[in-house]
């Protein structure tokens, strides 16, 4: 079976859309359908199934995603360690949660780049289940998710059927960040109780506040002079880049963060990837032993 179909199939999943995955791989849209159509007559099983939003793999479909993203996966290692003594360019991948010291740990890797290195960078801050499908799907090496922790047993056990592997990196509780302006910003002490007359921002649906999805939370909050947000801890030379400061103060509930590195199940990291993960664990101790007021 030709392994390009996996691309496709894999493509389309992650698109949700026939007509959009053919744009995102150069291809005629009859000609997906087509090659989507002979790949589930070849199995004997249906893969896909119209929605009103565009298409959604069925049951069996998910497991043959699965299958395939990991396929890909390894098909992309074993060349790459072919070709490991060329000078052809490599790749880096990286979903991480938006406004996290994760970020600041992708901003030190890249800068410790040897100079001329021939790699291709590509990161994005999404919440974690589009994480996970686009780490699942094969659209990513690497993910850094963070979710409250009463929801972490859920999710370690929902990973192993989608072909994953987890590493816990971070149990915190959340911290208090405030434009540096903020009348609340020089308080010597705060209770969450101070926040009542002033605007959250938050960065998990349903949690009673302004949702941010998409952009940069940190740029908004740091151009809402009266506004606040509950973040993970972030390295100081970030809090100075965008003017905001990190205060201590008990959130309603008391509930902590956790974040996770995963990573496919059986996958070997690149020297990119180790490089990543070194710099995460450093910046996360920095950040870990950062003293709040």
């Amino acid at each position: 079976m030709n392994t390009l179909v996996f691309q496709y199939a894999v493509e389309v999943a992650r698109a949700g859309s026939i007509t959009r995955a053919a744009e995102n791989l150069y291809m005629a849209q009859p000609n997906l359908s087509k090659a989507i159509r002979e790949l589930e007559e070849s199995l004997g099983v249906t893969l896909f199934e119209r929605t009103s939003k565009g298409v959604a793999p069925t049951p069996k479909g998910e497991v043959f995603l699965r299958y395939a993203a990991k396929i890909l996966s390894q098909l992309e290692q074993m060349e790459a360690f072919c070709r490991s003594d060329e000078p052809a360019a490599r790749r880096f991948t990286l979903c991480c949660p938006p406004a996290s010291y994760a970020m600041a740990a992708y901003l030190r890797f890249a800068a410790a780049l040897p100079p001329g290195e021939a790699i291709t960078l590509q990161t994005a801050e999404c919440a974690a289940p589009e994480a996970v499908e686009r780490l699942a799907s094969g659209g990513v090496q690497l993910a850094v998710v963070r979710l409250p922790e009463g929801e972490a047993q859920a999710f370690e056990a929902s990973l192993e059927e989608k072909g994953l592997s987890s590493q816990l990196i971070f149990r915190y509780p959340p911290c208090l960040l405030l434009p540096a302006r903020h009348p609340l910003a020089a308080e010597p002490s705060l209770a969450a109780a101070s926040l009542a007359a002033y605007p959250g921002l938050s960065l998990f649906a349903g949690a009673g506040q302004t949702v941010v999805l998409g952009g940069d939370p940190l740029a908004l909050l740091a151009a809402l002079p009266n506004a606040y947000m509950w973040a993970s801890p972030l390295p100081e030379e970030t809090l100075r880049r965008y003017g905001l400061a990190a205060r201590r103060c008990e959130r309603p509930g008391g509930e902590r963060w956790c974040d996770y590195l995963l990573y496919p199940q059986g996958y070997l990291l690149t020297p990119a990837d180790r490089a990543f993960v070194d710099a995460l664990f450093l910046t996360k101790n920095e950040v870990a032993f950062t003293e709040l007021r």
